[in-house]
């Protein structure tokens, strides 16, 4: 059962409103300190993911939504520079960013997966 002072499990479950997948507890420690810090409301957009659902929307083979290790957050403008600020302060290895086109269509994406090559940024 996930379990988080500041993100519901409707939040943290997979999108595909069918799987039981689970965010890791060790991720979701780091997330509630990152929301303390942060001092505002995060919007998920997309947390753990199952391998049908991340496919569906594009994910990488290997994404780290897959293990719980992700979340992606509706975030823009000074709010996703203090986001990735604050992120990388406390120790999250992957940062994407999507700062492009419609507002509603930005986003972070944090993990802390410990794949090759970390610590790593990246854009969309």
């Amino acid at each position: 059962m996930n379990s988080s002072n500041y993100f519901s499990a409707e939040e943290l479950d997979c999108n595909c409103g069918e799987c039981d997948g689970e965010m890791n507890e060790e991720f979701l420690t780091q997330l509630d300190i990152l929301r303390a810090i942060y001092g505002r409301p995060m919007h998920l957009s997309s947390a753990y993911r199952c391998k049908e659902y991340n496919y569906v929307v594009g994910g990488a083979n290997n994404s780290p939504h897959l293990k719980g290790l992700a979340v992606d957050v509706v975030v823009s403008g000074v709010n996703a520079y203090d986001l990735v600020s604050s992120a990388l302060d406390i120790g999250f290895s992957g940062v994407g960013v999507r700062q492009e086109g419609n507002w509603s269509g930005r986003f972070i994406h944090l993990d802390m997966d410990e794949g090759d090559h970390r610590p790593r940024i990246w854009s969309y």
